[in-house]
């Protein structure tokens, strides 16, 4: 989330407007920050929540969770303080252009729950089988995910960003070519590639069930062919199932991450095509906000699509919930049974002998 086009300055929205944006914005992370973790300690407690899609799921979560405590707050320190980095030269440097690699490994993320589905019909995996899956693959294609992603996305800045000790500015010192050609490149791996993708496994994917289903009406019972028959039309309907399954989740992250990414990619081509000295500062400034906020809402609004999605994630939200509010409750009632007694004991130690001492000098 960096440019250089919008570093200067921009609109100075009055105080208590900042304010009421200011806490708006934090609120939102905070809430995704929860619900992220929350993925992330079910899933490494073992509960096995989303099955086959289990890591992708937890990649995904640690990519919203960079998002959401990384990103997120230095594109909110770029828009509230601009032209003015306090974090250092180090964060600057290193840590906000590898931040960049979050943005990928979130949409691969979710590209990869599609094409393992599309694997698994493909080559005719039945339900057993997803329970034998090779983990050295899984753990290949995660690997695969993170470091494409940051070679596409997070290693091009690192030769472009500088930063200003005296005047603490950190921005990315693009060529006006490069820059082109570095938004191009991102908005095709970070947006369009991705979910032509995922939209091509799934009509593929469905394609191979309806002909699998097809064939399967269409053959001709027999004595001897009816065991066999039985066999594929329970290992059709197992795959019909997990494909429904699949779907009812991607289909939500893709629409959550198509509408909210959108922005930002337009924004990043409007800086990079568009002559920015006639558009007013405001614009850009309320645009940039927007997309910020919407980015936000992309990495915290997944856990929430788990739980509208997945009944059994959902209760673990609220057992997990529930047990939190009632540690609190009993932390709280322990203090305050603390306060009490203290109180209490306070009072029974007090007497008049101050009173007392003070006035038998005068006797």
């Amino acid at each position: 989330m960096s440019n250089n086009s919008t570093q200067e300055s921009g609109s100075n929205p009055s105080g208590e407007l900042a304010v009421i944006r200011l806490v708006f914005q934090i609120a939102i992370a905070v809430l995704g920050v929860i619900g992220n973790v929350v993925v992330v300690v079910k899933i490494i407690r073992g509960r096995n929540i989303f099955s086959v899609m289990t890591p992708y799921i937890l990649s995904l979560a640690f990519a919203d969770l960079g998002i959401l405590l990384i990103n997120y707050p230095l594109a909110i320190l770029k828009i509230h303080f601009p032209g003015e980095f306090f974090l250092g030269e180090a964060v600057c440097l290193y840590i906000t252009p590898f931040a960049e690699t979050f943005f990928g490994a979130c949409i691969w993320s979710i590209v990869a729950i599609a094409a393992e589905r599309y694997m698994q019909v493909a080559w005719q995996i039945t339900v057993p089988h997803l329970r034998k899956r090779q983990s050295k693959r899984i753990v290949c294609i995660l690997v695969l995910i993170w470091l494409v992603s940051f070679l596409v996305a997070g290693l091009p800045p690192y030769f472009h960003y500088i930063y200003h000790s005296v005047t603490r500015e950190c921005y990315p010192d693009y060529t006006v070519k490069k820059f082109r050609i570095v938004t191009i490149v991102n908005a095709i791996f970070l947006f369009f590639l991705p979910l032509c993708t995922i939209s091509l496994s799934y009509q593929r994917t469905s394609k191979l069930v309806g002909q699998r289903a097809f064939r399967l009406q269409d053959q001709t019972p027999n004595s001897s062919a009816e065991a066999s028959r039985e066999k594929i039309k329970k290992n059709t309907d197992a795959i019909l199932i997990q494909t429904r399954k699949t779907k009812r989740l991607v289909i939500p992250l893709v629409i959550l991450f198509a509408v909210t990414m959108l922005p930002y990619h337009s924004f990043t081509l409007l800086l990079a095509y568009a002559d920015t000295s006639k558009i007013p500062l405001d614009f850009l400034y309320n645009y940039m906000t927007v997309v910020t906020v919407f980015v936000a809402i992309n990495s915290a609004a997944d856990p929430f699509v788990y739980c509208i999605i997945n009944d059994e994630f959902r209760r673990e939200i609220k057992t997990a919930l529930s047990r939190c509010f009632q540690c609190r409750l009993g932390t709280w009632r322990r203090r305050v049974r603390s306060a009490n007694l203290q109180i209490t004991n306070g009072s029974a130690g007090i007497t008049n002998k101050p009173f007392v001492q003070a006035h038998e000098t005068y006797l």
